[in-house]
């Protein structure tokens, strides 16, 4: 039972059932697949796509708005005061990106109805803001465009919403409703699809089989790519190049006049594709992470501990591609082999290691 106040804050009626109406939001929201409207013959699915995202959207906007209006009818004697103050004003006027706001809020400033009042102040402006660029989406805009507004719409509803659930559950000291997931933890899931698709990908690069069977199996591995779960997590515009790539090799096979030089350079676009996905390592929470876990590496090394290092750097597979060859070895590496892929990978990210 939710206890009548919490942490100073009279709680309204509406506030002891918000987590139901966040969850009822969250199912509205993860019913949408977009991936239905990504091929080039869902014309009509993408034509109606923005509108059903807008609808979620708006809904939780909604929500989000009740949850500041019943904060706000507190009086100012149940606020909080000094350095809590300070941090919730930081919250609501921070430069950051959204869900770099959310992420750092929900990992260390969890624990009272005020941080619940600003987690849904700053979500109600970024989910208006999305809301507004939704519907200002026009036909004449690409679909590269028109996927990209409602995915971006889409992960930050689901963000927003987990995210004050989270909050929610905290101040009140019961179990959340909602899978909260950080920036950090998508990223990890996306890239380690990146590199399973890579793996999988690069046997067919040089396999000796004639080019019609290799193209069936890479249009089978694409198939494949777009089942899973890590899928729709992956960028709008690597998931449309996939298609186009899936597309081009279907159009091929069913073709009886395709030549085998073209067949050939379907192959080797799949496989510039692959390699291009390696941008992901850009990205500034992967780039943090992977720095931290390649410098405990290092420590470890210099302290001896070398049949440490195969655990410690397993979370940075996908970065380097000699790191990588000495995790897939069955054989034990040593010492100068680990330091010398270690100060590789620490190299090529360059002056964001320092």
């Amino acid at each position: 039972m939710i206890p009548e106040t919490v942490l100073g804050y009279q709680l309204q009626p509406q506030l002891a059932v918000v987590q139901g109406r966040l969850l009822e939001v969250w199912r509205h929201a993860q019913v949408i697949d977009i991936r239905k409207a990504e091929g080039r013959d869902a014309t009509a699915a993408l034509s109606e796509l923005p509108g059903i995202v807008a609808a979620v959207v708006r809904e939780a906007c909604v929500v989000m708005s009740e949850i500041v209006a019943d904060c706000e009818a507190n009086p100012p004697s149940s606020r909080v005061h000094g350095r809590e103050e300070w941090d919730l004003q930081s919250l609501r006027n921070s430069y950051l990106p959204f869900e770099q706001v959310i992420d750092t809020t929900v990992e260390s400033r969890l624990g009272s109805y005020a941080v619940v009042e600003e987690m849904a102040f700053v979500a109600q402006l970024e989910l208006n803001q999305r809301l507004e660029r939704l519907l200002r989406l026009k036909e004449t805009h690409s679909p590269a465009v028109r996927l990209g507004e409602c995915d971006g719409a889409l992960r930050r509803t689901r963000k927003a919403l987990a995210a004050v659930d989270r909050a929610v559950s905290k101040a009140d000291g019961v179990e959340p409703l909602l899978d909260f997931e950080s920036e950090l933890v998508t990223s990890l899931r996306v890239r380690g699809a990146y590199v399973k698709l890579r793996q999988r990908l690069r046997p067919l690069e040089h396999d000796d089989n004639p080019v019609r069977v290799r193209l069936r199996l890479a249009g089978t591995l694409i198939a494949k790519v777009v089942g899973w779960d890590a899928y729709a997590q992956m960028r709008v515009g690597d998931r449309l190049m996939l298609r186009d790539l899936q597309t081009r090799i279907l159009s091929w096979l069913g073709t009886e006049q395709s030549t085998a030089a073209g067949g050939e350079q379907l192959m080797a676009d799949f496989a510039a594709f692959g390699e291009l996905l390696s941008l992901v390592n850009r990205r500034q929470e992967l780039v943090e992470h992977d720095c931290a876990a390649l410098e405990r590496a290092m420590e470890a090394l210099e302290g001896g501990r070398v049949s440490e290092i195969p655990a410690l750097v397993a979370p940075v597979r996908g970065r380097c591609r000699n790191v990588d060859e000495l995790l897939d070895r069955t054989t034990e590496s040593c010492a100068d082999e680990w330091q010398q892929a270690i100060r590789t990978a620490l190299r090529e990210m360059g002056r964001r290691c320092q």
